[in-house]
């Protein structure tokens, strides 16, 4: 199961596995020079809604990588890059609230969401 993926608002990708839980730390991140659009919603039971999202996706991701919108920054040291595998997932919690505090990017409410499971 994954708990988070890479994203704008995420550097860390998150999953439970046979061996523990396990961080992902992307080693760098696309840093918009503007905001981005307000993303459509995803809704599986609209086929046109569905047909706008995916054409709105690919424009964003057409853009990354052109120094026009924007530049590629390196996830803050010693994080980034790396990877992890955690016994439990309180130690899962601890970790990303270090990450966190280094300036990783963290997504709001999983290091209480990791603290529960």
């Amino acid at each position: 199961m994954s708990y988070t993926r890479w994203s704008d608002t995420s550097d860390v990708y998150i999953y439970g596995s046979d061996d523990g839980f396990v961080i992902h730390v992307a080693s760098r991140r696309w840093d918009w020079t503007d905001e981005l659009p307000v993303q459509l919603p995803f809704e599986p039971g609209d086929p046109e809604a569905v047909k706008e999202w995916l054409i709105q996706q690919a424009r964003i991701s057409a853009r990354v990588g052109s120094p026009e919108y924007g530049a590629w920054q390196a996830v803050p040291a010693p994080y980034g890059g790396q990877s992890y595998i955690l016994d439990t997932s309180g130690e899962c919690a601890q970790m990303l609230t270090e990450m966190a505090e280094a300036g990783v990017m963290v997504p709001d409410g999983l290091v209480d969401e990791m603290a529960a499971a």
